[in-house]
């Protein structure tokens, strides 16, 4: 199955999580989707979900795992994770924040602070003299949470390094948790017709 039509059950479900009212339609910027086919990207950063809820919010692709739990009742409950927001200008890529205030990555080695460029789920850039060898990090996020993260050099330009992050699942939910906050609250324009789950 790579996705099929909601039924009126699962719908009803859908429509009562993103708090759309009965009878009211989703705005044309916005398209809900049942589908287990999902970017190979994707795949690899939500783990084992076999369902995933895609909405399309503008040029973005929120991919949300979806887990069905049957109560004692035979009804299913719908519960959504964190999900993964994909830009879709210029092909299909992790989301990547720039605006990174608050945020700071240390080397795990020594503790020294390093120059963070942008973060997205998948992938860190940061200054290259700033790198050393490092391949652990430590990401503080504000509020205090720490995330360890392993990374590792993908390329190196003008000073420049891009990394791929290596991560346990609870690093990446907890990255995905901060990523999707933050894209909440800067394009907060973009969710206005439409209640997101609290991450």
């Amino acid at each position: 199955m790579d996705s099929h039509k909601l039924s009126p059950e699962e719908l009803d479900s859908f429509k009562e999580l993103f708090a759309i009212e009965p009878g009211d339609e989703l705005p044309d910027a916005h398209r809900l989707t049942v589908t287990t086919k999902v970017p190979e990207l994707v795949a690899r950063l939500l783990g084992k979900s076999k369902l995933t809820l895609l909405a399309e919010v503008s040029h973005y692709k929120l991919f949300f795992p979806l887990n069905l739990h049957m109560d004692e009742f035979g009804q299913f409950n719908p519960e959504l994770g964190i999900p993964e927001v994909l830009d879709t200008r210029g092909g299909e890529r992790s989301w990547r924040l720039t605006d990174l205030d608050g945020v700071v990555v240390k080397s795990a080695d020594d503790g020294e602070p390093l120059e963070l460029l942008s973060l997205s789920s998948s992938g860190v850039t940061l200054r290259e003299q700033d790198m050393g060898d490092s391949k652990e990090v430590q990401l503080e996020l504000p509020g205090g949470e720490t995330v360890p993260l392993a990374v590792e050099e993908v390329r190196s330009e003008n000073g420049v390094v891009a990394a791929r992050i290596l991560a346990s699942a609870e690093a990446r939910e907890a990255l995905r948790r901060f990523l999707f906050g933050r894209h909440r609250d800067l394009y907060a324009e973009l969710y206005a017709d439409l209640a997101q789950p609290k991450p």
